[in-house]
């Protein structure tokens, strides 16, 4: 099921994936293995190629977000507790990771149910 507001762009995305597996797989002889290969190609470009823009936006994105949060909550206390007890900030961490791993799992859950 797609969202209406992104099947431009998954449109996009699949038309360009599949041109450029069949201009990288072009034979006059169709085998299983270039089927394959035309497949992988397919799925590397429509699954690797958003990763890896997400990936630099983020790692350019993340260093600006990061100060401009540290600035919100510059106070003392935050800090002093912090630099005093870092137990407490890695089981808030792990906390967070989980959290984000249910959601991951339930959402995983619902997609396969429907």
């Amino acid at each position: 099921m797609r969202l209406n507001f992104a099947s431009s762009s998954d449109d996009l995305i699949d038309s360009f994936a599949t041109t450029a597996a069949n201009q990288l797989t072009s034979s006059s002889v169709k085998t299983p293995t270039l089927e394959r290969t035309k497949f992988n190609l397919i799925t590397l470009i429509r699954v690797g190629l958003p990763s890896i823009i997400s990936a630099i936006l983020a790692f350019f994105a993340f260093p600006f977000l990061a100060l401009f949060l540290a600035s919100i909550v510059n106070d003392a206390g935050v800090f002093a507790v912090l630099s005093q007890d870092s137990s407490q900030f890695v089981q808030n961490f792990l906390t967070v990771s989980g959290l984000l791993f249910s959601i991951l799992i339930g959402q995983t859950y619902a997609f396969l149910y429907t």
